[in-house]
């Protein structure tokens, strides 16, 4: 960190990143002198014959390149592993080294074109087998140095003078979703333009906003959350690593310090029973996903022809290729997770999947609880995650809602129009609430909620199949979903209410930036969000996004180790004096990089845009959390159901873990939901393990007796207390 700049360009690496890179470049070289120097004692044994001379030269000279190649590498090395990551003038000889090292590739590449013209001339008159083959490897894999370089230098080069970090990190969606990033001018300086960049990417005027690509859209806000600070890949890797032992060492302080949780009170055994009831749904509809992350047979056809087409809605014969390789699995994974009957209850299914639009969905019924349940399908592709950064604030507006925004909204968070504030909106996540949209006018399309919970008769005739003849009139419709499907389910339910008013909810992963806080309590009473120990996802809001770059950014400066240190050893556990410097003693550009991103960071540069209504999203509804211990193993884990807070919850922040990305996996939250179940099945209580308040857990010292206070009317609210 910054950027490498070099050839009057910004590179996509940093100095420190090419730490790894010299440490082999210069192995790779003394192993390659050490053979010179054997090939060149052997043919100065034989000086008698002719050609002798010229191979000498020509090898001394490869010998003298390979020399210079080392020291210049061991140099590099040394300079890249000098100061932490924000310890920029440290490491400014390397750029003289590196410009050392292009000079002498280039002298590489002319004595490589000599070799390659007078190979022949030295080569066949005079040599003997062994040392022919020794020769043409000596003069093969100075080919191969020069190729290695080259291709090095021209992953990381950047084709324009000066690219603003907004450009950068519209890049690098670009390559993830293989697509173009949109038209965006080039700036220098982005850090002091922060404003503009904000004023440009979230302005108040619908027309602008719409103008810019999804990619760009990201590519924006990452620069916000960031404010500009120019960070390489490895960078945000070694921060995170920072990030996560700060906050264990934090944790383990505060034991040693005997600061315990409150009391919780038990969950009813209903709930958990639901809980563990709609879970398979929310994860049937991965399909080929499905069947692999819980061991089925993937090669087991378990839907005939005779469903095929009210699932698809045409008339697709068994021998389709897609629907063998994709299509049936899903069916296949519906079928045994929910042990249903597509044949019977399989009422429909979409597979298709667009950025902001339609996502995979079914609907299905559930006869033993006389239910119709709509499961929508969360992320497993690049347009997946493109939607799921979509996080720009976007209104809801009445026709979605069924009734009056301004009605959710309590007077005193009402505020007056003027040029420094504007009124409080009814807002959601873009991407996900573009979701719900596509899906509800796809619904109304298709008219199979109508014919089978309202028996219409026209819909009936429209859709042509005697399973849209089912009379479920008396059913309660159910819609389910994990992760983007569990925001984009909760939004749909929100929705659906008005046209079918006993219409529940059950988001299992939601995210955390997902909705105002006056939408997330109004759907309490028919919405429950499940989380699952130290999941990313429900955390992943705008606000900790920002808390989290800030900690970043912070750990950076106060680091003592180099980087490749730490990223070479991610499940150290450094002891606070070895890994971080006190404040007083972090170098000038560490210091000065730390003030420039608290000075520009925060909602100074856009708190007129829109932006600002995504920093108090929540979660949906109310929130049943199950929290895990501290065990590093998943088969020792135990998890503890309780109600927390949403806003409690959302204000504190993101616990950066081995297990933050692996507790949002499907088989995580099916091991959380059937432990829990199991435990409350037996009368065992949950074991807990005494864990202090700290940014990033989940309760506060000071907001303890209201969560209790809370989770009390939650449980009475859901149907009292288990006798």
């Amino acid at each position: 960190m910054p950027s490498l700049r070099m050839f009057g360009r910004d590179w996509k690496v940093a100095v420190d990143d090419l730490a790894v890179y010299a440490g082999v470049a210069g192995l790779w070289h003394v192993v390659w002198v050490i053979v010179e120097i054997v090939f060149l004692a052997r043919a100065t044994a034989e000086s008698d014959q002719p050609c002798i001379d010229s191979e000498i030269h020509l090898f001394t000279w490869y010998m003298s390149v390979d020399i210079v190649c080392f020291l210049l590498y061991a140099l590099l090395l040394f300079y890249t592993l000098r100061g932490s990551i924000l310890d920029v003038g440290a490491r400014k000889p390397a750029i003289y080294i590196l410009y050392g090292i292009s000079a002498i590739y280039t002298f590489l590449l002319v004595i490589n074109i000599a070799a390659s013209v007078l190979k022949n001339q030295f080569v066949a008159p005079c040599q003997d087998a062994h040392r022919e083959r020794l020769a043409l490897a000596i003069f093969i894999c100075h080919w191969i140095f020069w190729g290695v370089w080259a291709l090095a230098a021209l992953l990381a080069f950047d084709p324009f003078a000066t690219t603003s970090v907004e450009q950068r990190y519209a890049a690098r969606l670009w390559l993830l979703k293989c697509c173009s990033a949109g038209a965006s001018e080039a700036r220098p300086g982005a850090a002091e333009h922060i404003g503009e960049i904000c004023d440009r990417a979230y302005s108040t005027q619908d027309e602008k906003m719409e103008s810019s690509t999804p990619m760009s859209q990201i590519g924006a806000l990452m620069t916000l959350v960031f404010t500009g600070v120019d960070m390489t890949t490895t960078d945000y890797a070694t921060a995170l690593i920072l990030v996560r032992n700060a906050q264990r060492m934090d944790r383990e302080d505060a034991l040693a310090a005997g600061v315990g949780k409150p009391e919780v009170a038990p969950i009813p055994l209903d709930m958990l029973e639901d809980a563990a009831h709609y879970l398979p749904h929310a994860l049937s509809i991965y399909g080929w996903a499905s069947n692999v992350l819980n061991k089925q047979d993937i090669a087991a056809w378990g839907c005939g022809a005779s469903c095929v087409a009210p699932c698809t809605g045409k008339d697709v014969h068994v021998g389709d290729n897609m629907l063998f390789s994709s299509k049936n699995m899903t069916i296949q994974g519906v079928k045994v997770m929910t042990k249903s009957n597509p044949e019977t209850d399989l009422l429909y299914m979409s597979w298709d999947n667009e950025i902001q639009g339609l996502l995979p969905y079914y609907i299905c019924i559930d006869r033993p609880r006389r239910e119709v349940i709509i499961s929508v399908r969360g992320s497993l592709s690049a347009a997946d995650w493109m939607t799921d950064l979509l996080v720009l604030p976007v209104e809801v507006d009445a026709n979605f809602l069924g009734c009056d925004p301004s009605s959710m909204v309590a007077p005193e968070d009402v505020k007056i129009e003027t040029t420094a504030s504007r009124r409080r909106l009814i807002s959601a996540h873009k991407g996900m609430l573009g979701c719900a949209k596509t899906i509800a006018a796809d619904l109304r399309r298709h008219k199979v909620l109508d014919a089978v919970l309202k028996s219409d008769q026209h819909a009936r005739e429209a859709l042509k199949h005697d399973i849209y003849k089912q009379d479920c009139s008396d059913h309660q419709l159910v819609v389910v979903g994990h992760s983007l499907g569990a925001g984009v389910a909760a939004l749909l339910a929100l929705h659906l209410r008005s046209v079918y008013p006993g219409t529940r909810c059950w988001a299992y992963a939601p995210p955390g930036g997902l909705m105002s806080p006056e939408l997330s309590a109004a759907m309490r009473d028919y919405c429950t969000s499940v989380v699952c120990g130290r999941d990313l996802v429900p955390r992943l809001s705008l606000s900790n996004m920002e808390i989290l770059a800030r900690q970043m950014i912070e750990c950076s400066a106060r680091c003592k180790q180099p980087k490749v240190r730490v990223i070479l050893h991610p499940g150290k556990k450094w002891k606070r004096d070895d890994l971080f410097k006190p404040e007083a003693e972090m170098s000038a550009d560490a210091r000065k990089t730390l003030e420039a991103y608290m000075r520009n960071s925060g909602s100074s540069h856009c708190a007129g845009g829109k932006v600002i209504e995504a920093r108090d999203f929540l979660t949906p509804g109310k929130l049943l959390y199950y929290e895990a211990n501290d065990s590093d193993i998943a088969d020792a884990l135990v998890f503890t159901p309780q109600f927390v807070d949403n806003k409690e919850f959302a204000k504190n922040g993101m616990l950066i873990s081995t297990f933050a990305v692996d507790m949002h996996m499907p088989w995580m939250y099916q091991m959380a939901v059937d432990k829990a179940l199991d435990d409350a099945h037996r009368g065992l209580p949950s074991t807990r393990v005494e864990v202090a308040k700290l940014e990033g857990t989940c309760y506060a010292p000071e907001a303890a007796a209201q969560t209790t206070q809370q989770a009390e009317t939650d449980i009475e609210a859901a149907g009292g207390r288990p006798s």
